[in-house]
């Protein structure tokens, strides 16, 4: 495995590549209407050679806050990532939030935590727009595909 793909799945989510050579990361594509966008995710993972690549993706939870509505739109866009790997033939590997935040001691931890931290690991990507807002969901993935390159050794 040369690249190891990091994706978190939500609506404000992020997909990172870390690979031997470079890191990037790219917030959640997304139609106008707000929904996950299939084919913004596949243009941007069909650019990997998928035979030396492997994703980590965080395993989908229904949130104790989020209604049956917001629940079933997080799984339909769960699932078009799903079959945007298959399709691509990337094999992935579904894991819990509490898997990879302990390998970076962010259990329990905010969302502030995991920025900073991808900030020391990334530190040419930006998780801070101009205006401050935290792009957690492009730290959060930076993590998840830091964590498959340590257990994955690449």
């Amino acid at each position: 495995m040369g690249i190891i793909i990091g994706i978190d799945p939500g609506k404000a989510g992020g997909i990172a590549v870390v690979s031997t050579e470079a890191s990037t990361c790219i917030d959640m594509p997304l139609l106008a209407s707000g929904e996950i966008d299939s084919l913004g995710i596949f243009r941007f993972l069909a650019k990997l050679n998928a035979g030396k690549s492997f994703c980590i993706l965080e395993k989908a939870q229904a949130m104790p806050q989020q209604g049956a509505v917001g629940t079933f739109n997080y799984g339909t866009g769960f699932g078009k990532i799903q079959a945007v790997l298959e399709i691509l033939q990337i094999p992935y590997e579904e894991i819990r939030p509490q898997k990879w935040k302990k390998e970076f001691s962010l259990l329990k931890t905010e969302k502030k935590d995991s920025v900073a931290m991808a900030q020391k690991l990334f530190p040419s990507i930006e998780f801070i727009t101009p205006r401050g807002r935290l792009l957690d969901g492009r730290a959060e993935s930076c993590l998840m595909a830091e964590y498959g390159r340590r257990k994955k050794g690449v």
